[in-house]
């Protein structure tokens, strides 16, 4: 999601590393507000029934880190 970021330059990102998931403007930064997200960047997990399961704030370090936490929360069971 695109926090309050000019569109065009956005879509450029995206295209420029070829992303193929699904990527919104959330232009008045209501959604982050509804996530509770203070700072950029930070990823939120959400479960398939619409709940925040997790959320890491700043930066991950690698590609091991992410998956560490998307395995972890994918493991997880309430």
């Amino acid at each position: 999601m695109n926090v309050q970021d000019i569109p065009t330059l956005a879509r450029e990102f995206v295209a420029k590393y070829g992303w193929t998931f699904p990527n919104v403007q959330d232009g008045t930064a209501a959604v982050a507000a509804a996530y509770r997200v203070t700072g950029k960047p930070t990823t939120v997990f959400v479960g398939t029934n619409g709940t925040v399961v997790g959320y890491h704030p700043g930066p991950y370090a690698n590609a091991a880190a992410f998956e560490q936490d998307l395995l972890r929360l994918l493991a997880w069971r309430p």
